[in-house]
């Protein structure tokens, strides 16, 4: 399987992330991200750590850098390697 990542392109405001929003922004891009995914590297932006996620039932790893970095998250696509030594992170 060939390896794809995508960012998600839902501006924050600051607030509370409109996860609804993300995870539509995600699966219009072949990524089945869940609000369980995104609120798990949201809780650990918030206290300054890095954040990933993997999701072998949907396929994805997500990763969002520390908190001192803006508010991002990627999506990659588990490939069948370790995710544990391949991931962006």
């Amino acid at each position: 399987m060939n390896k794809r990542e995508y960012t998600c392109k839902t501006v924050w405001n600051g607030e509370t992330p409109d996860f609804v929003a993300m995870m539509a922004d995600f699966k219009a891009n072949g990524f089945n991200v869940t609000k369980e995914a995104l609120q798990h590297n949201y809780d650990a932006w918030k206290r300054d750590y890095k954040s990933g996620y993997c999701d072998k039932e949907n396929g994805y790893f997500l990763y969002s850098a520390c908190g001192c970095n803006p508010l991002y998250f990627l999506a990659e696509t588990l490939t069948g390697a370790d995710w544990q030594k391949t991931y962006i992170a």
